[in-house]
Formats: C-alpha cells, sequence, structure tokens
C-alpha cells in the first residue's frame, strides 16, 4: 500500500515480482555499462563487475549476438565462462573486432551474461550494447594516405 508523504506526494515501494528472497545475498555479475564504443581493427575489452561479498568462487557463461555488425564481418564470434575467484570484482572479455578497407555504417552487437552459477545477474546489465565505429574515409580509404598529407600541408600555410 502506498505512503502519504508531504505536499500530496506518494511512496510505494518498487516490486516487479522478480526478488528471490532464496537469492538476496548472492553476489551479483553485470556489466559496466550498457553501451560500449570500439574502434574498427582492434580488438575490445568489455568489462563485467561483480557486486557483493565477493566470497568464494562465482562464475557465468559469456557470448557474442549478431545486431546490425554481423559475426565473421564486423567481429569475431566469441562465448566462454567467466570465473571470479574469491576477492576478485572485475574481469574482461576480449572481443576482435574486424577491419575493413571500405567505409562502412556504424554497426552493433550483443554481449550476453549467462547460466550463472554461485551468483546472480544484474536485472538490467546481462546485456549489452557495442557499437563498431568504422573512422574509415567515405566511401573508402584508398587515397586516405594522400588526404592526409593535403591536409597537413594545409595546416603548415
Amino acid at each position: 500500500k502506498p505512503k502519504e508523504l508531504k505536499h500530496g506526494y506518494l511512496y510505494a515501494p518498487l516490486h516487479d515480482g522478480s526478488f528471490d528472497e532464496e537469492n538476496a545475498n548472492l553476489d551479483i555479475l553485470q556489466f559496466t555499462s550498457a553501451i560500449f564504443v570500439a574502434d574498427e581493427a582492434e580488438e575490445f575489452i568489455v568489462s563485467v563487475m561483480r557486486l557483493g561479498q565477493l566470497e568464494g568462487e562465482v562464475r557465468c557463461h559469456y557470448r557474442t549476438e549478431e545486431g546490425s555488425g554481423k559475426a565473421g564481418n564486423r567481429y569475431e564470434h566469441v562465448e566462454g565462462d567467466l570465473i571470479f575467484p574469491s576477492g576478485e570484482f572485475e574481469r574482461s572479455i576480449r572481443i576482435p573486432i574486424i577491419e575493413s578497407p571500405l567505409w562502412s555504417a556504424t554497426m552493433e552487437f550483443k554481449v550476453l551474461l549467462e547460466h550463472p552459477i554461485g551468483c546472480q545477474l544484474g536485472k538490467y546489465l546481462k546485456i549489452c550494447r557495442v557499437k563498431v565505429i568504422d573512422r574509415d574515409s567515405f566511401p573508402s580509404s584508398f587515397y586516405a594516405q594522400e588526404i592526409e598529407e593535403d591536409v597537413e600541408s594545409i595546416n603548415q600555410t
């Protein structure tokens, strides 16, 4: 039942029925951000944090999932298990981003955490998106070196 506060405001605790008292004391694994931004042609790191007592080993499975960016075209599909030993609060997932000589629009894909063991997953940050930014010249990078040299010569005058 909502509680009445000053000036006619009502307070009601948020509860959607998903709270599980059995898991209330378990540590939480979740991404450090909902959206990450990666440059093309580099290995990108997505961070996962552990919240709670940090006691005992916990683990979960992770995997990439296609969005507008396709595995094998914009990034390399990865999956595996993240293991957090006792006292460990952060782990990283390395995802190779594939370079293309042609310009392409910003593409994105997802990384998912699933199948927790000894912990629970964050309600909202168990999925993150990775946006891959292409910094190539439009429509291709064929003349990129010449363009850079011309820009440098203009800046020197």
